[in-house]
């Protein structure tokens, strides 16, 4: 498994909390989302995130673990950075259990390995 370097990181957590600070403070109930619900939050997370890499939401919430066309990495590791995000853009951290029902894992252990391993390994 590639690593992403603190560069990558750095990059990609900035374009997606920009989009997500600019829509969440300027716009927050147009294009369907309502950010006082933490499940739209973490969907719209999933939503730039996805809108980042150019790929389709639906593979960022499957369990495939490929690596992305045109970059270095995994799926699964793009999922780290969103579980990462989701617990420290929003003023209070978003509960486990409720980032991995949006993820749709099998319970939030994984999310915590996923938010782990964004620290240490990514």
């Amino acid at each position: 498994m590639s690593k992403f370097t603190t560069e990558d990181i750095t990059e990609i957590t900035q374009a997606v909390i920009s989009n997500i600070k600019e829509n969440f403070f300027l716009v927050p109930l147009t294009k369907n989302f309502d950010f006082r619900k933490e499940s739209d939050f973490i969907d719209y997370v999933i939503f730039e995130t996805a809108n980042y890499f150019q790929v389709s939401k639906d593979l960022l919430i499957s369990t495939t673990k490929v690596k992305v066309a045109g970059f270095d990495y995994s799926y699964s590791q793009i999922r780290y950075i969103i579980m990462k995000l989701c617990r420290v853009v929003p003023e209070r951290p978003i509960s486990y259990p409720t980032i991995a029902e949006s993820l749709k894992l099998k319970n939030h252990t994984s999310i915590m390995y996923g938010v782990r391993m964004c620290n240490d390994h990514l």
